[in-house]
């Protein structure tokens, strides 16, 4: 089976990789341990109840978690998506918010099938 490191991983999701672990204060086994309880993170569930309610003040308080998530993480491509449905519904409109989410639903299940290789092995 295939296996990436943290580094690979980062790689893979197009950022970098001594970024992330700076703002870790280079405890790789920390990030590794945060990235793993992502992978059991609820966000992405309460986002998707929220979309269903086309509630915009829910779902702009779901995204801004998930958004927040991510950037800690250094999960850049799915913040940015994310960061897009937090600027569609900060002011209250859904427009547009059925597209830019199944946007980031892939970017999250694309994420999260890598994680599940992601070693702290070298």
């Amino acid at each position: 089976m295939l296996f990436l490191n943290l580094k690979e991983f980062y790689e893979n999701i197009g950022q970098n990789y001594e970024i992330v672990l700076k703002r870790m204060m280079g405890n790789e086994e920390f990030l590794y341990m945060l990235l793993g309880k992502f992978v059991s993170d609820t966000s992405i569930e309460a986002l998707e109840k929220a979309m269903n309610s086309h509630e915009a003040a829910e779902i702009f308080e779901q995204a801004h978690t998930l958004k927040g998530v991510a950037e800690n993480l250094g999960m850049k491509p799915l913040y940015e998506k994310v960061s897009v449905l937090v600027e569609i519904t900060r002011k209250g409109s859904v427009d547009g918010i059925d597209e830019v989410f199944a946007e980031v639903k892939q970017i999250y299940v694309e994420i999260i099938n890598l994680l599940e290789i992601v070693t702290l092995e070298k």
